[in-house]
């Protein structure tokens, strides 16, 4: 079986803290695979950019698990050994551009 593309795994997004918490996402999983197209859809604040941040990077969850190409992209920098940023990409293991 190959891995998917994008996964992501019970996605928590909160804002705020206490009383004024706000959960943007509430646990969402979602799973793409290399060559599907993707639309993300939904009403106004239903999470569709805060989604979208964090598949792009942008922002990371408050909880759950982000998986790009089988690379865990928080907690763990590496899955299997492998390095969460590929050098091909002119990215260090690091993050930061050479």
């Amino acid at each position: 079986m190959s891995e998917h593309l994008i996964e992501l795994r019970r996605i928590v997004k909160r804002y705020g803290t206490g009383e004024a918490a706000f959960n943007a996402l509430g646990g969402i999983d979602l799973t793409i695979d290399q060559g599907e197209f993707v639309a993300i859809m939904g009403p106004s604040g239903s999470g569709k950019s805060t989604t979208m941040n964090i598949i792009g990077a942008l922002d990371s969850p408050t909880s759950g698990e982000y998986l790009f190409q089988g690379c865990m992209w928080r907690g763990s920098p590496t899955t299997s050994g492998r390095s969460c940023v590929d050098a091909s990409w002119g990215l260090s293991s690091k993050g930061s551009i050479f």
